[in-house]
């Protein structure tokens, strides 16, 4: 579970608020992407398949840039987290901005219900839609930097989806 709650952590310190690392390079810095998120789960919704479980990253942007431009800036961000770390600062930060918005998802009665449902269904305990927030702020920067190293170029897929006409 702990590997999993690190992958949790470390798509929040790559695209949760504007602060995260792969906003502030490729939205505000490099201006390679209109928007990019990362999330665990291919809803971006943790624990609701059984681990390991996919990471999904997905980036927005103009036919002029080059898609392998773009993976090569997510691999190099990525490629800093597992050398480097993240600092304790920045790790909480991020947890938080997922705690919040977790709590603010599970506020509506439906989704909440759904998640518990999910949890005791693929982990026979329903609880660990109410744990999770606890357990991926129980998570260290050395778990994010082995996660980020986990994640390697040559085992992930790439989807291109390109609008009718060509152009963004």
């Amino acid at each position: 579970m702990a590997d999993y709650t690190a992958r949790v952590a470390l798509a929040s310190v790559l695209s949760d608020g504007d602060s995260s690392r792969l906003r502030q390079r490729m939205i505000y810095h490099d201006e390679l992407v209109t928007d990019i998120g990362a999330g665990i789960g291919l809803f971006g919704v943790p624990y609701e398949s059984r681990d390991p479980d996919t990471m999904t990253i997905t980036a927005v942007h103009l036919s002029t840039v080059d898609t392998d431009r773009v993976l090569a800036t997510v691999d190099d961000e990525i490629g800093r987290i597992a050398r480097d770390g993240v600092s304790d600062d920045e790790l909480r930060r991020s947890v938080a901005r997922w705690s919040a918005t977790m709590y603010r998802d599970h506020d509506r009665l439906a989704t909440r219900t759904r998640a518990i449902g999910a949890c005791e269904l693929l982990h026979g305990r329903g609880e660990l839609a109410v744990e999770l927030p606890g357990l991926v702020a129980a998570v260290t920067s050395d778990q994010v930097a082995a996660a980020a190293a986990a994640l390697r170029p040559e085992s992930r897929a790439v989807l291109t989806i390109t609008p009718a006409g060509g152009e963004l």
